[in-house]
């Protein structure tokens, strides 16, 4: 007999339905694997290329046992059964379910519903990583992850450039995605082993996950296999996830920030964030009036200070900038809707830019960095739009 409150068993349902396919090749990938084992409660769920694993906090069991039912009927069951019933109640409500190897049945409320199961032994079996992780603060990757994955494009056509790449190196775990317009990567300090690899995986599927993740520190692990392919695995508080590798090559996304350049920044300069942010906000509603929604804007800085504005109108207002190199003259057009995005990410009051001359080969980007102390050295680079 398995025994969870309401709250934990709906938390590990809502935890596992990432990885349950919605429309699954074959009836097994809709189940939802509950295991009890040394009188702990596990929900497993998978399509083949991720694995979601939720331990039910709080659950006990009278017996191992392991259990395969339709994911959407228990959650439905449990959400229809509890209708109505107030959270205070629910929090202290238990729920039980009877394995069996045909029909469990579900207790709750005064209920007892037999659930029609699924053949546990079809279940896909989950690869057994054995690599040492690298394990980072557990709020630190996911605020990093949060603001890196704002520059992922999941709509893009390259699919390795619809990855998010995971490296540690250097004693730091490295979250970087990019794609044709922007670029984005933080370097989170390492709190255990330093070993270095290298993975592109899913990024919707990582960002959603990144929700999930919420102990106290976030393991790594990543498994590369000898006939191709492998799995990474992330652990945080009671989720444990594997997401299959992605196969490419990665952009060389290095050489697009400033400590990759050549010759340095022709322009350094560091200015308030959250009125740079405004301005840009005013360009885009000012284009957005005259019928242009996704009308470039114009960010212009010189040695009297940085503006963003429509190509089309002078802007009067210009932000004070401290210069910290170059004559501070630059100017690029760029998608408003990136260039907010990338200000937003910032962390910090202050942001400082990076730029370099364009070359008659490439338009460089510009690249915003926090101003002040950011242990994470979140960077994020959009690129030109060409006139």
């Amino acid at each position: 007999m398995i025994t969870a409150t309401v709250p934990a068993l709906r938390q590990a349902l809502a935890a596992t339905k990432l990885a349950c396919a919605p429309r699954p090749v074959i009836p097994i990938l809709t189940g939802v694997l509950i295991r009890a084992e040394a009188g702990q409660v596990s929900l497993t769920t998978t399509d083949y290329d991720h694995a979601v694993t939720a331990h039910v906090d709080g659950a006990s069991a009278t017996a191992d046992s392991v259990t395969c039912v339709p994911h959407a009927v228990l959650a439905d069951l449990l959400a229809g059964l509890t209708k109505g019933t107030g959270a205070h109640k629910l929090a202290t409500t238990t729920v039980t379910l009877a394995p069996h190897p045909s029909q469990p049945v579900l207790s709750l409320l005064g209920y007892e519903v037999p659930i029609e199961s699924l053949p546990a032994e079809d279940f896909p079996e989950l690869p057994d990583l054995d690599q040492a992780p690298v394990t980072v603060a557990g709020s630190v990757f996911t605020d990093s992850l949060a603001r890196v994955m704002v520059a992922h494009d999941p709509t893009v056509e390259i699919e390795v450039l619809t990855a998010a790449c995971l490296e540690s190196r250097d004693g730091q775990l490295h979250i970087t995605t990019a794609n044709r317009y922007r670029l984005a990567t933080a370097r989170l300090p390492l709190e255990g082993y330093a070993g270095e690899f290298a993975a592109l995986v899913d990024g919707t599927f990582l960002t959603k996950l990144g929700k999930l993740l919420t102990g106290a520190t976030v393991t790594v692990e990543v498994d590369r296999r000898e006939e191709g392919g492998g799995f990474v695995r992330l652990r945080s508080g009671d989720i444990t996830a594997l997401l299959r590798l992605m196969e490419g090559e990665y952009v060389t996304w290095r050489a697009f920030l400033p400590e990759s350049w050549p010759d340095g920044p022709s322009t350094t300069l560091t200015t308030d964030r959250a009125a740079l942010v405004e301005l840009t906000d005013k360009a885009a509603v000012i284009a957005k009036a005259k019928g242009r929604r996704m009308a470039p804007v114009v960010l212009d800085a010189n040695d009297t200070g940085v503006t963003v504005g429509p190509e089309d109108a002078t802007v009067t207002p210009r932000l004070r900038a401290e210069l910290a190199n170059g004559s501070g003259a630059y100017r690029i057009r760029a998608n408003p809707a990136f260039l907010r995005a990338a200000l937003a990410a910032i962390p910090g009051e202050r942001v400082t830019l990076y730029a370099r001359s364009a070359t008659s080969t490439l338009d460089p980007p510009v690249v915003f960095t926090a101003a002040d102390h950011d242990p994470t050295h979140y960077q994020h680079a959009v690129m030109p739009i060409r006139s």
